[in-house]
């Protein structure tokens, strides 16, 4: 390792700086029973979301679809609350919000360093976790709100100043009806709007001396060298897009799965709830998305109610596009959405054992999970596959030729993740005492 990189990683740590949670830091994470103020934490923190919503296209009309857009609750030290996002009224799933706005916004701390280096799985409840229900709102681009949502994103978003003005960008806000959030054992939380919007963010202000740090980092630009170890050498073509979804989903450890919601205040609102994944261990992809979920969980009964659902998972989330800076809505950034129906898999079965294979070789901490909670494995059978990994809008490649693709990345082509088992009583005393 070089003496530069020697130095930004001693650095980093006095610092708390973090690749994808850059405005707060570990020591500003609100206790478990503030429930309110670890949403808006979550949110503030968050450069991104997946937003849930109702299909109206072509093969998926009629199934619950996720999408990564970009957003903010305004900059940093000024939180709102409020979720922006800035997209284009060319993009088909603008076209399906202006439809029926009807949708959901998920947001988890497994977006940022903090779940990896507490050595939390992203399924774990500690692994925080904040999903807002409601409707969004389109903003004329000249009223006051405007200018502040476009100081919001702009102001954490630069690459947007410079998007085509011919693609008819549109502010727009998530008008929230209901929050639900998962932080610790025992089941979602539920804090009211009132006292989510009555939270006051305080913070640790590292972020001039941050900046400071990362000015001095750009000057040597050892990024795609000794510290990226060319991890992402194998990433496919931007023409094979049946390859590149493989590639996102065999990548990524987590997912969004978007679904129709019957629990309680939300009942069929769109909701995106964040799943560990695994479609084989590291080489050994099959292409479907296994699960592993308790009934105790409202979301696993919800998809025994009704199956379709749809999981959606980003470049973002491996480091590929904080690497690159490209913006986590930018096309280049590339994201794939499967959709299809749930399936819960028989116990003791052959495909129960590739599952398990699948899921506990790349998820550890999963073998410990209490057997009391009725925990149960699930796949996606995959319908329709769309992907944006380039300008030009969505493109679709059918699912003989996704299932076609033969993936063989090589172990580097990974994140560098280790969810090390750990007992629970010393998470406990870790985290909570």
């Amino acid at each position: 390792m070089s003496f530069i990189t020697s130095l930004f990683w001693g650095l980093s740590c006095l610092l708390g700086l973090s690749t994808a949670l850059p405005i707060l830091n570990d020591g500003d994470l609100p206790p478990v029973q503030d429930v309110a103020k670890m949403a808006r934490y979550i949110v503030h923190s968050s450069e991104w979301t997946v937003i849930s919503h109702i299909s109206h296209q072509g093969n998926s009309s009629g199934f619950p679809l996720g999408r990564v857009f970009s957003m903010s609750d305004g900059p940093v030290k000024n939180s709102k609350g409020t979720p922006y996002i800035y997209a284009s009224e060319l993009d088909p799933v603008i076209k399906d919000l202006k439809k029926d706005g009807l949708c959901g916004m998920t947001m988890s701390l497994a977006q940022g360093d903090y779940c990896k280096n507490k050595q939390l799985d992203p399924e774990n409840p500690l692994c925080a976790q904040v999903m807002l229900t409601g409707y969004l709102q389109f903003i004329d681009n000249n009223n006051e709100e405007a200018k502040f949502a476009k100081e919001a994103l702009f102001s954490r978003h630069s690459e947007m100043s410079s998007w085509p003005a011919g693609h008819d960008f549109q502010f727009a806000k998530m008008n929230i009806v209901n929050i639900q959030v998962i932080d610790y054992y025992g089941g979602s939380k539920y804090p009211s709007t009132e006292e989510y919007y009555s939270v006051s963010l305080v913070r640790v202000n590292t972020s001039e001396m941050k900046g400071l740090i990362y000015t001095i980092l750009g000057l040597f630009s050892f990024g795609s060298s000794d510290l990226l170890y060319n991890k992402y050498r194998d990433i496919p073509p931007r023409d094979d897009v049946a390859r590149m979804a493989r590639y996102i989903v065999h990548t990524a450890d987590w997912c969004v799965l978007s679904h129709i919601t019957h629990q309680r205040n939300a009942t069929g609102y769109p909701m995106g709830r964040v799943f560990s994944m695994s479609d084989g261990p590291v080489g050994k992809s099959s292409g479907t998305p296994y699960i592993y979920t308790s009934f105790f969980d409202a979301f696993a009964r919800d998809l025994k109610l009704d199956g379709k659902c749809a999981i959606t998972t980003s470049l973002v989330q491996t480091g590929y596009c904080k690497d690159h800076d490209i913006d986590p809505e930018n096309p280049l950034c590339a994201q794939v959405m499967l959709i299809g129906d749930y399936e819960f898999i028989k116990n003791n079965t052959e495909e129960w054992t590739l599952a398990k294979e699948a899921l506990f070789s790349r998820h550890p901490e999963m073998k410990d999970w209490p057997a009391s909670h009725g925990f149960t494995f699930g796949k996606l059978n995959i319908k329709n596959v769309q992907i944006v990994d380039y300008f030009g809008g969505s493109k679709y490649p059918t699912v003989p030729e996704y299932y076609n693709v033969t993936l063989t990345p090589s172990r580097k082509s990974f994140p560098k993740i280790n969810y090390n088992v750990i007992p629970m009583e010393n998470i406990k005393k870790a985290y909570f005492n």
